[in-house]
């Protein structure tokens, strides 16, 4: 197994709720990293010395070229992404540059330098038209975000050799400026207001911290290629609010449920986005987290932080 310790990581999109996590659980264990944001800038509130903060615009190849230049990383980390769906549908050049160019840029710059790249994709890449899909099933994507995030996988493996895409749906760990789903949900029960949640829309979620602990493990193992990282356990958004609400003892009344057919949505959805594992659990040689494994992930960090 290949050690990290003495590595020096770039986070790009470190200000999101994955990159974030990226952050602390990389400073943790003592990896010194540069954490690249644009709209919100992380402080050096981290236990760890070893963190810089760095406040970037990379809208453009030559600009992210320029922040690279003179420096060496082990490993590059993309947690960047235009992620409204319906906001992708009126932002089509937008999503296009943030899901699909910027990927391919930030690639070649980690081909230049002979280091790692790694790609935070996404679920969001078929029809939704039959349940577990694999990394060989090829994308056929409903909506402009899920066409972007999937030229960006093109990008990032035919720029780097030394690629590795992640297809995910992650929750947990809010930011003062970003709810997460399983935040938002929660806060909506604890002040009595009801959640309608889609019975008919399904996923495989894992918690944010536990998907950052398999990838490092992935790229201690020199992981690359296309892996999906994701929760064991296949359920619909509906369960997932449902057993938030029967978890933290809140008023599970309040869940309501709704069928994605009768939302006025901008954009088509998948209706089932879970994604199969075996790859990675074969990998790893451990099984991915249930619902209930993640929210205990979940939990633990929440304890430590309020310690």
């Amino acid at each position: 197994m290949h050690r990290i310790e003495n590595q020096h990581w770039w986070v790009v999109g470190a200000s999101g709720l994955l990159g974030a996590r990226f952050v602390s659980h990389l400073s943790n264990l003592g990896v010194k990293v540069t954490a690249v944001s644009n709209k919100h800038q992380l402080t050096n509130g981290f236990s760890d010395k070893h963190v810089n903060c760095l406040r970037a615009d990379l809208s453009s190849r030559d600009a992210v070229d320029d922040h690279f230049a003179g420096h060496d990383p082990d490993v590059i980390v993309n947690c960047i992404g235009f992620t409204s769906v319906d906001g992708c549908e009126d932002q089509r050049s937008k999503a296009t540059l943030l899901n699909s160019d910027l990927v391919g840029w930030l690639a070649s710059v980690a081909n230049k330098i002979g280091c790692q790249f790694v790609h935070v994709s996404t679920d969001h890449l078929w029809a939704g038209d039959r349940s577990f899909f694999t990394e060989r099933d090829e994308p056929a994507p409903l909506n402009v975000y899920a066409k972007t995030k999937a030229g960006g996988e093109i990008a990032a493996l035919s720029c780097c050799d030394n690629a590795l895409v992640i297809r995910t749906n992650f929750f947990g760990c809010s930011l003062p400026w970003r709810y997460s789903f399983d935040q938002w949900a929660i806060n909506e029960l604890s002040s009595g207001r009801r959640v309608n949640a889609f019975s008919d829309v399904y996923f495989t979620p894992i918690a944010s911290e536990l998907l950052v602990q398999k990838i490092v493990s992935m790229l201690a193992l020199r992981a690359n290629g296309v892996y999906n990282v994701s929760g064991g356990e296949r359920i619909s958004k509906y369960d997932f609010v449902k057993r938030l609400a029967l978890r933290y003892r809140l008023n599970a009344n309040l869940v309501s449920s709704a069928s994605i057919d009768e939302a006025k949505l901008r954009a088509p959805r998948p209706k089932d986005m879970s994604l199969d594992v075996s790859k990675v659990e074969k990998f790893l040689g451990e099984l991915m987290p249930t619902f209930d494994e993640s929210l205990d992930s979940i939990d633990r960090m929440r304890l430590n932080h309020s310690m």
